[in-house]
């Protein structure tokens, strides 16, 4: 019973602490802070299968295949 009391007596302690501390600055709490993106190329090649497929078909062959490595002409 006691430990129950002094929990609670605890939490309501930590409880007023933090509305208190958003009352003293409202705003604060609201500013959103913009992160920049870093964009990174990636590794390797990228291959989009419309742009493999229309590529290899420019060049004559019968379509083209995306792999880990880029695109790749088939036919």
């Amino acid at each position: 019973m006691r430990a129950s009391f002094i929990f609670a007596a605890v939490l309501l302690i930590s409880v007023a602490f933090a509305s208190a501390k958003s009352i003293e600055d409202p705003h604060e709490s609201s500013v959103l802070v913009k992160r920049d993106t870093i964009h990174i190329d990636p590794p390797l090649p990228r291959c989009v299968f419309y742009e493999c497929v229309a590529s290899c078909k420019q060049r004559r062959h019968s379509g083209g295949i995306c792999t880990m490595n880029g695109c790749f002409c088939v036919g």
